[in-house]
């Protein structure tokens, strides 16, 4: 979890996180002004049944570099990107996990906006803006791999194509477990497609 100021959206996604003893957690903060922080330290405190471990940047470097060194300090075989303002749908995520096996590289899972639209992933689909969160990778699989830190709003886009260029094993499980708080004023996919529309 990349984190920048989403205070009143982190605990509902620390929250919707599944108490597993193999599941590791971990937030970089990228200099968050709006106690989004203290926020995650102290539902540590409060929440020592979640694996959680904090990390933090002096200074904004953008969602791609802290992403980076999250993948680098992960410790689990399969690693999961979750937005600190969308959440998950707990006990389907738990059956998400129950696909993950030794046959695939990458997992993917649908998402459902605010809206109530649900993005089905599939081959066609599966390099969309929204691609880091609805598929779990295997971590030596996509070891090498980097989000673009040169780009703002879709390093993401270029990671997932360079992981599919890698031609993985896929499954598409048609589970959908993760919410993306989208539309919403001010969310990054809101700010990408303002900057389209200039």
């Amino acid at each position: 979890m990349a984190m920048y100021n989403t205070a009143p959206f982190i605990k509902k996604a620390l929250d919707s996180i599944p108490r597993r003893n193999d599941i590791e957690v971990l937030i970089r903060d990228n200099a968050s002004t709006d106690g989004s922080l203290g926020i995650v330290k102290q539902y540590k405190k409060d929440h020592p049944e979640l694996n959680l471990m904090i990390y933090a940047n002096e200074v904004n470097h953008g969602f791609a570099y802290s992403f980076n060194l999250l993948m680098e300090s992960a410790q689990g075989e399969w690693y999961h990107a979750l937005d600190t303002d969308d959440y998950l749908y707990t006990q389907k995520y738990n059956e998400a996990i129950e696909q993950l096996s030794d046959d695939y590289d990458v997992v993917y899972i649908n998402l459902e906006t605010n809206d109530g639209e649900i993005l089905v992933v599939n081959p066609l689909n599966a390099c969309s803006p929204v691609a880091n969160t609805t598929k779990f990778v295997r971590r030596e699989f996509a070891k090498g791999l980097k989000h673009r830190e040169d780009r703002v709003h879709d390093s993401d886009w270029f990671f997932n194509a360079d992981l599919l260029a890698r031609n993985p094993r896929r499954k598409y499980t048609d589970i959908t477990a993760y919410h993306y708080n989208y539309p919403r004023e001010g969310s990054i996919m809101d700010i990408y497609f303002k900057g389209l529309e200039k």
